[in-house]
């Protein structure tokens, strides 16, 4: 599903969902876990998103 620009801001917080994502199981944690680890590693989470869906891009640091 896509994200709405206008929600970009809150997208890696804990325990924020989507408005759109309401109908989904879930509780808000995995992607606020998913760019916590990716920080501390040194690396990034992104994504692209439009009306279709949500690509996630991680860039891990070179060791």
């Amino acid at each position: 599903m896509g994200i709405p620009e206008q929600e970009k801001h809150k997208m890696f917080k804990i325990f924020n969902r989507m408005d759109n994502a309401k109908t989904f199981k879930g509780n808000g944690v995995g992607l606020s876990i998913v760019h916590r680890i990716m920080t501390r590693i040194g690396g990034n989470v992104d994504y692209e998103s439009n009306k279709e869906g949500t690509c996630f891009i991680l860039t891990f640091k070179k060791p």
